[in-house]
């Protein structure tokens, strides 16, 4: 059976990557309740690990990247429910990507050896978020959008970000 009308292979792969996006964003919002409501629990010298400084900056790098996402995501659903959103979708996935590494890193540093264990959900959400980052081309995007930001040159580089897909970038 054909494809409707309108789906060919980038529309597929943008929808693709935007289902991706979507997914790791939840993914790292559990991660953040996860690291969160452990360290609050787990107590070192007395006291909750998650009151000591260096514990606090990996829950904050955990935390920002899961929002970073979050509303990227929305910002790239909102465009391709509006009959566009290439530049936006592109985006929200390079963005997930490159949570997945950091948020993944900073959450298991949170949770020292507890995070690896077979009983505890950590790895799932590691596993998961590692294996979606590959899926929809995790190669693609980054020189695809690049290409069409230089093809725009330096003078509209500002204009390119702000406006995304209405600046009439294509990927």
């Amino acid at each position: 059976m054909p494809a409707p009308d309108g789906v060919d292979a980038e529309a597929l792969r943008l929808r693709g990557a935007l289902s991706r996006a979507a997914l790791m964003a939840g993914a790292l919002g559990a991660m953040v309740d996860l690291t969160v409501g452990y360290t609050a629990e787990r107590r070192q010298f007395g006291k909750p690990v998650g009151s000591f400084q260096a514990v606090q900056a990996l829950l904050v790098r955990v935390a920002e990247e899961a929002v970073l996402v979050d509303l990227a995501v929305q910002v790239a659903a909102r465009e391709a429910d509006r009959g566009g959103g290439a530049f936006e979708i592109a985006s929200a996935k390079l963005l997930a990507n490159e949570a997945a590494r950091l948020a993944t890193r900073a959450a298991h540093q949170a949770h020292g050896a507890m995070g690896a264990t077979r009983e505890y959900p950590l790895h799932q959400l590691s596993r998961r978020l590692w294996s979606w980052r590959a899926e929809y081309a995790d190669a693609f995007w980054p020189v695809h959008l690049g290409a069409a930001v230089i093809e725009h040159g330096p003078d509209d580089l500002y204009r390119v970000i702000a406006e995304g897909s209405a600046s009439g970038i294509a990927l």
